[in-house]
């Protein structure tokens, strides 16, 4: 089990180099990768040339639903205020974009460009908590 943990460390250090800025402190690989975030409430825009910019709130029964534009890069900011963060929610993973993303306390980007239309399912690491990004 630890062997594949350390496999699976290492692939994810080579994305998170390939795909966003990561730094090494004692050990620990902080990555801010490019993420889009959307509210609770539902989808919150912000205007930036060029980029759909969704914002949202993490919180530990589920994660948002989102709809982007294919084509239009996408930067998703996700605020995880403290408590909201579980051992279950604490890492999501998109496969169509092929990101694997840890939450931290605080702001979170994750950054992507969707190139097809369709609905594209998300979820926590144990698949549990599931959502779409819905792609128009």
């Amino acid at each position: 089990m630890k062997k594949k943990n350390k496999q699976r460390k290492n692939k994810t250090s080579k994305t998170i180099a390939r795909k966003g800025i990561a730094l090494k402190a004692g050990g620990i690989v902080v990555a801010i990768i490019r993420v889009v975030s959307v509210s609770i409430l539902g989808t919150r825009r912000s205007d930036t040339p060029g980029v759909q910019q969704i914002r949202s709130t993490l919180n530990s029964a589920n994660y948002p639903n989102i709809t982007v534009k294919a084509g239009i890069p996408v930067r998703w900011v996700i605020n995880a205020p403290e408590g909201s963060i579980t051992s279950c929610n604490e890492r999501m993973f998109i496969p169509e974009y092929n990101i694997e993303y840890t939450f931290v306390p605080g702001e979170n980007v994750i950054e992507f460009t969707p190139a097809r239309r369709g609905e594209f399912q998300y979820a926590c690491w144990m698949d549990m908590k599931r959502a779409v990004i819905r792609v128009e």
